[in-house]
């Protein structure tokens, strides 16, 4: 795996900069790990909480035969949203590991009902770690109609579970009945809030 741990000062605000040449240098990339370390607990302008992880990730995108990767940003919030997590999965479509680590900006979290995405977008995918997810009641319920299970997936972590409109023993069951039927051969790990 090739890492990048970044956490000199003046760096932190030009990692676009910085993933850009990655990109440049080692276009044919597979697998890829980051980890970004603020010793001064600044939040640097390219990490703020207005800023969401596909506006991070986008200089990687052209990354296209990226297998893994891991993405780990110590200590500073990121917004990151259902539409982030697809726009990654389909600018990566042969990733096998996408695990990404954050404190969540307010109010800011992964739909569950984007893993029906997951399961058409990446067929090789075995692990996924997301930091914090949403789930509203009923709604994998009704993205799981139609899947044909997604075989790969071996580890899937959903982070901190928000509930919407059930108590957390249904959510609870709403997510293992779907992670059942659509990743049957997954271990899931997840906590409800």
């Amino acid at each position: 795996m090739t890492t990048f741990e970044v956490s000199h000062d003046k760096l932190l605000p030009n990692l676009n900069s910085l993933f850009s040449l990655v990109v440049a240098r080692a276009p044919h990339l597979t697998t890829l790990g980051i980890q970004v370390i603020n010793p001064n607990g600044a939040t640097p302008e390219v990490f703020s909480p207005s800023r969401n992880l596909c506006a991070a990730l986008a200089p990687l995108f052209p990354l296209v035969q990226l297998r893994a990767l891991r993405f780990e940003l110590c200590h500073s919030a990121l917004a990151c949203s259902s539409a982030d997590v697809r726009a990654a999965l389909d600018a990566w479509p042969a990733l096998e590991d996408f695990s990404v680590r954050f404190r969540a900006a307010p109010r800011a979290r992964v739909a569950l009902d984007v893993l029906a995405h997951v399961a058409r977008a990446c067929p090789r995918l075995r692990v996924m770690h997301l930091p914090w997810t949403a789930l509203v009641a009923g709604s994998l319920d009704a993205a799981r109609v139609g899947h044909a299970p997604h075989l790969a997936m071996r580890t899937l972590g959903l982070g901190e579970v928000e509930v919407v409109g059930a108590s957390r023993e249904e959510a609870e069951a709403e997510i293992v009945g779907f992670v059942e039927a659509v990743f049957p051969m997954t271990s899931l790990d997840f906590r409800t809030a």
